[in-house]
């Protein structure tokens, strides 16, 4: 069994087991990133909000979730694993990856950041240019890249295998 079909196996397992109940699916999307950056970190801080499943972590990733007894969540996260960076089609990932409860979200009191690097030729001072990497500008994410649906369970795994 390879790491991408046991994945799919434990999200489906995952997306069954998750308790019928009012909730929220939170989306991360409505950017564009140039084909050298790939998205290594994930930052969100949302008041009021609480998880009640996650319903899908991209492949080689781990994300960890926090919540203050005055209910602010803080979710981070990242790349555990040069090869998992989130990269082009690969940001579909993050649509609908977490199920919320029901506690209506103000999208204007949330925030939150990826942070990237960026791969490519760069040049060196008196030689010539070398492959590599270097952190990319961090990306701000704002109300109009987070979408909350309501739901009351996680979508199935399908939709996010390839």
């Amino acid at each position: 069994m390879t790491i991408r079909s046991l994945a799919a196996t434990c999200a489906v397992a995952l997306a069954l087991a998750t308790p019928a109940r009012a909730g929220q699916l939170l989306s991360i999307q409505g950017f564009r990133l140039p084909a050298k950056l790939h998205i290594d970190t994930l930052e969100l801080t949302i008041p009021d909000a609480h998880v009640l499943a996650y319903c899908h972590i991209p492949g080689g990733w781990g994300l960890e979730t926090a919540e203050t007894p005055e209910k602010v969540l803080t979710l981070s996260g990242g790349a555990t694993a040069t090869v998992a960076e989130l990269q082009g089609r690969g940001i579909a990932e993050l649509k609908g990856f977490l199920l919320l409860d029901d506690t209506p979200v103000d999208l204007a009191k949330w925030h939150g950041k990826l942070t990237t690097i960026e791969y490519g030729d760069f040049p060196v001072a008196g030689s010539d240019d070398i492959e590599g990497s270097r952190d990319g500008d961090p990306i701000k994410l704002g109300p109009e890249h987070l979408t909350i649906k309501p739901a009351d369970r996680c979508p199935p795994a399908q939709a996010w295998i390839r």
